[in-house]
């Protein structure tokens, strides 16, 4: 449990990565900051959920 808390602690770790950022990345993080798109809508968004 943690200290002060009914929760238990997890069984089991889930590691994570830094994410990487570069290339085509990079191009689409800058396009939708540049048009104002951040957020979980937006051109990117709906090619990416065609496939």
């Amino acid at each position: 449990m943690f200290k002060g808390t009914n929760i238990p602690r997890f069984e089991k770790k889930l590691y994570l990565s830094s994410p990487t950022m570069h290339g085509d990345e990079l191009k689409f993080i800058k396009e939708a900051y540049d048009t104002n798109w951040m957020s979980t809508v937006g051109k990117n968004i709906d090619e990416a959920e065609k496939t």
